[in-house]
């Protein structure tokens, strides 16, 4: 790929009210979305704690319930009635992901009306319930990040933060230096809030595709406060400050690795605007501080109060889409894993893989990999009550966070963006980290055991 750049310049014509505006905007991103305030609590995450109160949580699911009949609505006048400006919001939306989103309907449907046994699928507390639990939750988190996301992607942090680490990420992760941002955004706020940012660069031509879909892949893990739950339900709660540091450590191993092999590799190196060439950008003389100064001053300069306002309606569009999404997913995969054997045999194959790599309790923790699919916190929820050795407990819960793509959030969200990865993709892609992370994982596990 070529790099179009234009003759060099010294920067001089940046003005000292430009760099002042970058670095406000740039330390209102930071602090929403990377200091610590409240415990391991980032100012973006207490807020969205402070709406789920105010709001309450009966208020909240009946948002994304009326949010899935009006997604329904508007694509039953886009797409039977042509009616603009809905045929254009879902000229991109496939027939899969249209029934998906009636799945999702009719499943709101029957849970808000109580339809069926305690039994049935929408009122099991094990499906339905998680479902009318955990999609206000995501819903919440989704719109509060994607409107205030806004300071981070124009503030010019990308900027800055990308230019100064360039050199290190490119040799590394084949990823320009703006991918940082992509894992401390996952690493303090959640997965779909890596898998946006992903989004968001591929959109604006800062990613190609590849380099797009690897970072919403690869650095989309849960946030470090999860680490500790995680590593709470999975009876390891000793072990969350170490397991932090080992979710980082492997996730940019693992980037490193997958970045250079297979699917990721192959995918194509195109910008969204279909070119494979980057735009245009002068070459500024000096140190690379100031070279990254001022190219986070000249981003800044697209802020503005009126399209951060606006963001509103384009975050609570990408908020409804996803979780929508996310619901018809999570009601067909927890229905196969409480209704069905699928995942006991799938997992079969890895009791003898684990016996292998002299894991204790082979047995009773070979389903762990597959079950990390439909959720992430269905693994180390299933060895509740278990006699099961503290290795292999902490073996089952890394392995979960650094598989990343379950499919009620970061699978899923990466699904429905405009980085067009089907649903064969993404199980190619778990497939692949999970048979790179397992020995990674087991060997920590020993060392550590």
């Amino acid at each position: 790929m070529e790099k179009s750049v234009s003759k060099k310049n010294t920067g001089e014509n940046i003005s000292i009210q430009a760099v002042m505006r970058f670095l406000i905007l740039s330390l209102i991103g930071i602090f929403l979305f990377f200091i610590p305030v409240k415990g391991t609590s980032v100012p973006l995450v207490v807020i969205i704690g402070w709406a789920r109160k105010a709001l309450g949580p009966h208020m909240l699911y009946n948002i994304v319930f009326w949010s899935a009949i009006g997604l329904n609505l508007s694509i039953f006048l886009g797409k039977v009635v042509k009616l603009e400006p809905f045929a254009k919001w879902h000229k991109n939306e496939t027939m899969s992901q249209i029934i998906l989103y009636l799945v999702a309907l009719v499943s709101y449907i029957c849970i808000t009306l109580k339809v069926g046994s305690e039994e049935f699928i929408f009122l099991d507390k094990r499906i339905g319930g998680e479902v009318a639990h955990v999609s206000p939750l995501i819903f919440s988190t989704i719109f509060f990040a994607g409107w205030l996301i806004y300071f981070v992607l124009k503030s010019g942090i990308v900027e800055f933060t990308g230019t100064l680490i360039e050199p290190l990420m490119k040799p590394l992760f084949k990823l320009p230096g703006v991918a940082g941002i992509d894992a401390l955004s996952s690493f303090v706020v959640s997965p779909a809030v890596g898998t946006q940012i992903s989004e968001e660069y591929y959109k604006e031509n800062v990613y190609t595709r590849k380099e797009a879909i690897g970072a919403a892949t690869s650095f989309s893990t849960c946030s470090i406060g999860f680490v500790v739950v995680m590593a709470s339900i999975g009876g390891v709660p000793e072990m969350s400050g170490v397991m932090t540091l080992c979710v980082v450590g492997v996730a940019l191993l693992m980037t490193a690795i997958m970045m250079r092999i297979p699917p990721i590799s192959k995918y194509e190196d195109v910008y969204f605007n279909g070119t494979t060439e980057m735009k245009a950008k002068e070459e500024v003389e000096g140190s690379l501080l100031k070279r990254a100064i001022v190219a986070g001053a000249r981003k800044s300069e697209e802020f503005s109060i009126v399209e951060f306002i606006m963001n509103i309606k384009t975050a609570a569009k990408f908020a409804i889409t996803i979780v929508t999404f996310m619901s018809a997913i999570v009601i067909i995969t927890l229905t196969i894993v409480y209704h069905t054997d699928l995942f006991v045999w799938l997992g079969k194959p890895f009791e003898y893989i684990f016996a292998l790599l002299g894991l204790p309790n082979a047995d009773l923790i070979s389903s762990a990999p597959v079950l990390t699919l439909p959720s992430l916190t269905l693994p180390v929820s299933a060895m509740a009550g278990l006699d099961i050795a503290p290795q292999s407990r902490f073996f089952v819960t890394l392995l979960s966070i650094v598989q990343i793509l379950f499919m009620s959030e970061a699978g899923n969200a990466v699904m429905n963006s405009k980085m067009k990865v089907s649903l064969k993709d993404i199980m190619i892609l778990f497939i692949v980290r999970t048979a790179i992370a397992i020995p990674i994982v087991a060997a920590i596990s020993h060392i550590l055991y």
